[in-house]
């Protein structure tokens, strides 16, 4: 999706994770909202201010509402609301969109099909890129 709608590849972006720490269950096991948060406080805003990005991509909905939760906005729901419901921090805008896993894009209502507009409409917006 990066390339296709941005014409950037992963190496040519700062990339990271919301939750800096391994997960101690297995990788499909949720981590608990509070540690979400937490980490959205500790470690994303800082990254989010000390790299000024203009665009910030939330891979999901438990990542893009802890950031939102952070910054004073209210939880969204469900993913689709999410996706339309970006907002500013600093100069970035912040995005969510669905985990670009199959599992996340499949949560999307009508599945892998609605992606590439949520990202074309995301592209618009930010402004930037291919």
């Amino acid at each position: 999706m990066l390339q296709t709608h941005f014409g950037l590849l992963l190496r040519e972006i700062f990339a990271t994770n919301l939750f800096p720490f391994i997960k101690p269950r297995h990788m499909g096991h949720a981590i608990p909202r509070r540690d979400l948060v937490r980490a959205a406080q500790e470690y994303a805003l800082p990254q989010i201010q000390i790299v000024q990005p203009k665009l910030v991509i939330c891979l999901g909905l438990p990542t893009f509402n802890a950031l939102r939760e952070v910054c004073g906005h209210s939880r969204v729901y469900p993913l689709a609301v999410a996706i339309r419901s970006h907002f500013s921090f600093d100069s970035a805008r912040i995005w969510c969109q669905a985990h670009t896993g199959g599992q996340g894009q499949a949560m999307r209502n009508a599945g892998r099909a609605k992606v590439p507009g949520d990202w074309r409409r995301m592209k618009r917006d930010a402004r930037i890129g291919a």
